[in-house]
This record gives C-alpha cells, sequence and structure tokens, in this order.
C-alpha cells in the first residue's frame, strides 16, 4: 500500500489553513513533506495515534497533537 495525497497540517487549537503538506502513506510509515520540500517528519505507523474529528484527522505524534486535513478523506 503506497498512497500519496496533498493536504494541510497545524497544531490543535491553532486557527487557520496550516501549512500545506504532501502525504505519503506507506505499509508501516507516514511521512509528511512540506512545501518547498521540507520534510516535516517520517513516523511509525504504529507510532501514531488517529481520530477522526470534524476538522480532520487529529494525528497524536510524539507528545503532540496535529490535525491533517487531506484532499481525500477516504483515500486516507
Amino acid at each position: 500500500m503506497n498512497t500519496e495525497l496533498t493536504g494541510s497540517v497545524h497544531m490543535a487549537g491553532d486557527v487557520g489553513r496550516g501549512v500545506d503538506v504532501v502525504i505519503h502513506l506507506e505499509e508501516e510509515t507516514l511521512t509528511l513533506v512540506a512545501a518547498g520540500g521540507a520534510e516535516p517528519g517520517t513516523w511509525s505507523l504504529d507510532d501514531v495515534g488517529i481520530s477522526s474529528k470534524p476538522d480532520g484527522f487529529h494525528l497524536h505524534l510524539e507528545g503532540e497533537e496535529i490535525v491533517l486535513r487531506t484532499d481525500d478523506d477516504a483515500r486516507f
């Protein structure tokens, strides 16, 4: 399973659109790459907590919570 989507991320509680990202979802990892090629991070799927909420997917990563919005929620 290799899926590539586009979307945006921001810290939970922040207002606004956030940072545009390309989302690479592979068999065992999730990678977020920001516009311009900056890579915010790669995480093992075992280490990612995900909950779907009305404002996007809330990802719990390394003690932080970010909100991910995608261009295709069903594929995510």
